[in-house]
């Protein structure tokens, strides 16, 4: 039973809209068919469940495979490429050989 928590885009989680995440990778990625636990603000006082759903799909990518794919980043709700990136480096600091687990439900 995977946790996800979120700490922007709670809105988007809730309404439907963002129906993704993307992360680092895990050593036990979730599996297609396992529940999904999403939080807000995972691990505060502020934490509250937003919904749980099923795992459609978890894909594995290098950041140099999505660090330029506009697509992914608005699927991931972001409003630009610009917005995905300054995010991701921000958060990860990845080299271009980084693997990310893009989760679907």
């Amino acid at each position: 039973m995977p946790a996800l928590s979120f700490i922007v885009f709670e809105d988007k989680v809730l309404d439907g809209t963002k129906r993704m995440t993307i992360r680092r990778l895990w050593k036990h990625p979730p599996k297609v068919g396992d529940t999904l636990y999403l939080y807000s603000h995972m691990r505060t006082k502020k934490c509250r469940l937003l919904k749980t759903a099923v795992c459609s799909a978890v894909e594995v990518r290098r950041w140099a495979d999505m660090k330029d794919d506009l697509e992914l980043a608005k699927a991931d709700g972001f409003d630009s490429l610009a917005d995905f990136r300054k995010w991701f480096i921000g958060l990860y600091e990845p080299t271009d050989e980084t693997r990310f687990m893009i989760v679907k439900w």
